[in-house]
């Protein structure tokens, strides 16, 4: 699927792949399925999981290399993009203040430490390029590094602060 990518980001989309297949696409299952209940706690996993389908297909969708998935990434961005926007959209804000029993500590420390991993992979890299006139050395044959060039690590390290 990915033959016409480079190592680096073959290797990375095939990983990605497995998550999303492995982890990611039976938790949208029980996140749905525990929505549908009512509860607070899984429409916020519901939540969690659309930003993942969402921010992994966007990536595919603008910066793999064309392949026959390709109509795919674009359908599962655009479906993620606005099922993640209605859910967001409809969290009962006064619900989820009145929540003592959410856990706070472990995802604060779970998306600060995402972030700063994150923008050490994708911008050292990149802003070392910039000082001294050359081209990232994972950018291989691409116009741009679609990963750093995304909103993760201020997404990630912003609502922490």
């Amino acid at each position: 699927m990915y033959r016409y990518d480079r190592l680096f980001a073959g290797a990375g989309n095939r990983g990605t792949d497995a998550v999303t297949l492995l982890f990611a696409v039976p938790l949208l299952v029980i996140a749905v399925l525990g929505h549908r209940r009512g509860s607070l706690r899984w429409r916020l996993m519901l939540t969690g999981v659309l930003a993942w389908f969402l921010y992994v297909y966007a990536t595919m969708a603008v910066g793999a290399a064309f392949n026959p998935l390709f109509a795919l990434y674009v359908a599962v961005f655009s479906a993620s993009l606005w099922a993640f926007v209605i859910a967001v959209s409809t969290v009962d804000v006064p619900a989820l203040t009145g929540q003592s029993r959410l856990p706070r500590r472990a995802p604060a420390v779970l998306m600060l430490v995402s972030g700063v991993v994150t923008a050490l992979i994708w911008w050292v890299p990149a802003l070392a390029a910039q000082f001294t006139g050359t081209v990232p050395a994972r950018l291989d044959s691409y116009t741009t590094l679609v990963t750093t060039a995304t909103l993760i690590t201020p997404a990630a390290v912003g609502p922490g602060c």
